[in-house]
C-alpha cells in the first residue's frame, strides 16, 4: 500500500493531514537570496540553476522544485509543489506570484485529501505581478502572463495570457532595435 507522501508524487489523491506529509512541508519558507555559481541541489528535488536568485520572503511548500538557469523569483512569491515545479531557463517571476500544483475535491466531505499536477513553466517566461498559475498547467516558451491573470488552462509558446481566467490576447512581439541595444549592453 502506497504512503500518503507516494500517493501525493504520483498524482492521486492523497490525505493532507498525514504525519509524513507534515513533517516534509515548510522545508524552505527560509531560503535565502540566491545566486548560485554552480548548480546546487537541495533536500527533496530542489535544483537551482547557474545565476538564478530568489528574493525573500518565498514560500516552497516540499521542495518538489526544479528552476533553470538565469531566473529571477522576486519577493512574496509562493510555491505549493506536491506536484512538482519545473521551470526552464531564463524565466521572470515579479512578486506576488502563485504556482499551485495542488487542488481539493469538490465533496466538502473530503476536502481534506487533495490531487497535485505537475506545472512547468517553459524557458523565457514572464509571469506579471499577482498571477496565479494553477494545477497541472504549462507555460510555453517566450510566453508572458499578465498580472493579477489566473492561468487555468496551458499556455502555447510566444504568447500573452491576461484575465480571470487567463485569455490569449496577442503574440510576444519582438522589437530588434531594442535587442541590438541590449545587446551592446551585456557586451555580445
Amino acid at each position: 500500500m502506497k504512503t500518503e507522501l507516494e500517493k501525493m508524487l504520483s498524482g492521486e489523491y492523497y490525505y493532507t493531514c498525514d504525519q509524513e506529509i507534515d513533517k516534509n512541508r515548510h522545508s524552505y519558507s527560509s531560503l535565502k537570496n540566491t545566486t548560485q555559481k554552480e548548480t546546487k541541489t537541495f533536500p527533496f528535488t530542489l535544483g537551482m540553476g547557474v545565476g538564478t536568485e530568489i528574493l525573500q520572503p518565498f514560500y516552497a511548500e516540499f521542495g518538489f522544485i526544479k528552476i533553470g538557469k538565469n531566473c529571477f523569483i522576486n519577493t512574496n512569491s509562493t510555491f505549493i509543489d506536491g506536484g512538482t515545479i519545473e521551470i526552464g531557463d531564463n524565466v521572470l517571476l515579479a512578486p506576488h506570484v502563485r504556482l499551485i500544483s495542488a487542488t481539493h475535491p469538490d465533496d466538502p466531505r473530503v476536502r481534506r485529501m487533495a490531487l497535485c499536477k505537475k506545472i512547468t513553466i517553459e524557458d523565457n517566461v514572464w509571469i506579471g505581478t499577482g498571477a496565479t498559475i494553477l494545477p497541472g498547467v504549462r507555460v510555453g516558451k517566450n510566453s508572458i502572463v499578465g498580472a493579477g491573470s489566473v492561468v487555468t488552462k496551458d499556455v502555447p509558446e510566444g504568447v500573452v495570457v491576461v484575465g480571470v481566467p487567463a485569455k490569449e490576447i496577442r503574440k510576444v512581439q519582438y522589437d530588434e532595435k531594442l535587442y541590438e541595444e541590449y545587446k551592446k549592453i551585456i557586451g555580445e
